[in-house]
């Protein structure tokens, strides 16, 4: 809804309240031709059209807790980046992983993923055009081409292939078949800040229609390494998404798409908030560094040498296909295949000290299948089928370093863990949620699923 045609519905209706106690001829003479404009534009507000029960309806007809934002609502929010959300959408807490460039933790109503450790499953599913991203690394999307994103609160079992207890956030790419043009934005700032981002997509002949949109994204960084040298939380992302779509009639749509996203960053520092001690075993406990207070300087040190960041590659590729095959039935189908592959330093102590810091470096991969059959009789009922199976692979290796940690008369202990693993997980669905308008105002709507997770 525009905040513009909002005010104007809410100023006639105070005027047309005023009027109920005017007398009959005095009425007309009282609305004011401006008046009668708004109250003409009250009629017709925008709809906002969102797809949480994975069908195009209003979002007053949603009985889900769901937030939706636009183009153009994203740009009120200056939201960048994925995170950009925080702030906006009613129990949802979204920030940037904990000493990672490109993890990203989302709880909504306390449910959520606090480690990006593989091991780990997401409380809140991510989507892309419908395809499910089983790793909180290589989450902090860019929206550098995003159509419009939905925020559901709440479990998403019924409704959606991977099941996610604290809800989903969906992301919508735009369709070249409705977004035709192109477009080039720029912007320039302070701490060596340069973004370019581009979109050019539009028919290709009556069937067929393609796009590519990319984004080019870097900052020298905002914390200074007191150490000298390259400074801290910076950022160097190049990402680009080409789509493909085939339309040879009104019964069947398919759409390929391809991306890849490259990151190379330093490393995230903050400031160490409580006493950093080491335990000596003839001294006892030992305050290396007291918790910080005040106000920060943006500045921090690092045990790490020169030259250990965080790096990350992230592609993949969806086909989507949809047939009408009645006026009743619809049958859709999501194939994806995606590859992350991430080699992060994370100086999770914040400090000069080598307290618990750690290197973080996995190679995943994942395949998935998702078929959905949609129903809708046009007369109140409505129902969607589906069935999911998605396999990840996940090979990695993590280093711990912590020879600060323990000490004998001052002299430190030499501390190194090492973990090699290599995770296998297949996961199985089936699932349906039927709607039934039985009468006006009222729905009545149940699901049911089955979930069998395989991990080695």
């Amino acid at each position: 809804m525009k905040r513009r045609q909002l005010s104007k519905a809410i100023h006639a209706t105070l005027v047309a309240s005023t009027l109920l106690w005017a007398p009959a001829w005095a009425q007309e003479a009282a609305v004011p031709e401006k008046t009668k404009q708004a109250a003409q534009d009250a009629k017709t507000l925008d709809t906002v059209t969102v797809t949480a029960r994975r069908r195009a309806e209003p979002i007053q007809n949603v009985p889900v807790a769901v937030s939706a934002f636009g183009e153009e609502q994203l740009k009120d929010l200056q939201a960048s980046n994925v995170d950009g959300l925080q702030g906006a959408v009613p129990n949802l807490n979204i920030v940037q992983g904990r000493g990672s460039a490109n993890s990203v933790n989302v709880f909504i109503r306390g449910i959520g993923q606090p480690d990006a450790l593989h091991t780990f499953d997401p409380g809140v599913g991510m989507y892309v055009d419908d395809v499910y991203f089983s790793r909180i690394n290589g989450a902090l999307f860019s929206l550098f081409d995003i159509a419009d994103v939905e925020v559901l609160r709440g479990p998403q079992g019924t409704l959606y292939g991977k099941n996610s207890t604290g809800g989903a956030i969906k992301l919508t790419t735009r369709n070249p078949f409705d977004y035709q043009g192109g477009s080039v934005e720029a912007t320039v700032g302070n701490y060596g800040r340069a973004e370019g981002r581009f979109y050019a997509g539009g028919q290709l002949s009556d069937t067929v229609a393609g796009s590519i949109a990319g984004a080019w994204i870097t900052n020298d960084g905002y914390v200074k390494n007191l150490a000298g040298g390259h400074r801290f939380n910076d950022d160097d992302t190049r990402s680009v998404r080409a789509k493909l779509g085939f339309r040879p009639s009104e019964r069947f749509e398919a759409m390929l798409s391809v991306d890849h996203t490259r990151q190379d960053a330093a490393l995230t520092m903050g400031r160490a908030m409580a006493n950093l001690i080491r335990t000596d075993l003839a001294l006892g406990p030992v305050v290396l560094q007291p918790g910080a207070t005040g106000d920060w300087d943006y500045s921090a040190q690092t045990s790490f040498a020169p030259g250990k960041g965080q790096e990350m590659t992230h592609e993949g590729a969806s086909l989507s296909m949809q047939w009408t095959l009645s006026p009743q039935w619809l049958l859709k189908s999501i194939t994806a295949w995606r590859k992350l592959k991430t080699h992060s330093y994370i100086d999770i102590d914040a400090s000069k000290w080598e307290l618990g810091d750690v290197l973080v470096a996995l190679n995943q991969n994942q395949r998935s299948q998702e078929l959905q059959l949609q129903f809708d009789n046009g007369a109140g009922i409505n129902a969607i089928f589906g069935a999911y199976w998605m396999r990840e692979h996940v090979p990695s290796y993590q280093e711990a370093y912590a020879s600060d940690l323990y000490a004998i008369a001052g002299n430190r202990i030499s501390f190194l863990r090492t973990i090699s693993d290599d995770l296998t997980t297949t996961s199985s669905a089936a699932f349906a949620h039927v709607n039934w308008a039985f009468a006006p105002s009222w729905t009545l709507s149940a699901g049911v699923r089955w979930t069998r997770d395989h991990k080695t």
